[in-house]
């Protein structure tokens, strides 16, 4: 036989968010303060001019609507200012003049020139050329 599970029943369902025309008449609501009629006439007059506004401006506020759905720190910032990296310049001694450069070599460039200098000179002596 079949084991019976049971399923727990809530009655509290999710509440849905509001629409983009409801965050309009509330932040219309805001705009007016406190006003002396019903909510019912009021909704009627911002829904007339909800229907008079052009497609633009439902743009923007369907675009402030997505923003006031979450909490400025949920929103992901793509331009985010990082700071750079710092520069790390290592400086290594000449190992014969001790001048200090930024590439890997263990002896400078003069070094190393003079040191050719001095072999191309030997080698001439060498062979009496």
């Amino acid at each position: 036989m079949k084991s019976i599970r049971f399923v727990p029943y809530t009655i509290e369902k999710s509440k849905r968010k509001a629409g983009v025309f409801i965050f309009y008449r509330n932040e219309m609501l805001k705009e007016y303060g406190p006003i002396r009629i019903q909510m019912t006439a009021f909704s009627k007059m911002m829904s007339e001019k909800w229907n008079a506004l052009s497609e633009n401006e439902k743009e923007l506020w369907r675009q402030k609507h997505a923003l006031s759905q979450y909490p400025a720190e949920q929103i992901p910032i793509e331009n985010e200012y990082e700071e750079p990296a710092p520069i790390i310049i290592i400086q290594n001694p000449c190992q014969i003049c001790g001048y200090l450069t930024t590439t890997f070599q263990w002896i400078c460039n003069l070094c190393f020139l003079n040191y050719l200098n001095n072999l191309s000179a030997e080698y001439y002596q060498y062979y009496n050329l």
